[in-house]
């Protein structure tokens, strides 16, 4: 029969003195993958929490849509392509500025004649 081993007493450590730290678990297969992961996503473009509601005319939306559709991508992403290709080519982004500010005039005179429109029909049926 085996004399059991005497107990040693704990060291009581002094007030102040540094404690040492527990063992760290070694990192499982699934921190590792987590940590990089994290770090590739840190290497992506960070894409906005705001949204930017835009409207279209509807057959440039219908087209748009079908295009999306066809490669496989979504309106948002077609959008960022074509503002950073546009911007690369200086005479494209200008020539795009232009159309825009030729369709923001025309949909400025289309929305005073749709309140020209309700104003007269609203004057037409008002009773004096």
């Amino acid at each position: 029969m085996k004399t059991p081993t005497p107990l040693k007493p704990t060291p009581i450590p002094e007030v102040g003195a540094e404690q040492p730290q527990p063992a760290q678990p070694a990192a499982s297969g699934i921190d590792l993958e987590l940590a990089s992961l994290e770090t590739e996503l840190e290497t992506f473009p960070i894409v906005s929490d705001k949204k930017i509601g835009v409207r279209l005319e509807k057959d440039i939306q219908k087209e748009i849509l079908a295009f999306c559709d066809e490669q496989d991508i979504t309106p948002e992403t077609l959008l960022e392509a074509f503002y950073t290709v546009c911007k690369s080519k200086d005479s494209l982004i200008r020539q795009v500025a232009k159309e825009a500010q030729s369709r923001i005039q025309r949909r400025i005179k289309a929305g005073n004649i749709r309140s020209m429109i309700t104003k007269l029909k609203n004057l037409k049926t008002r009773k004096y």
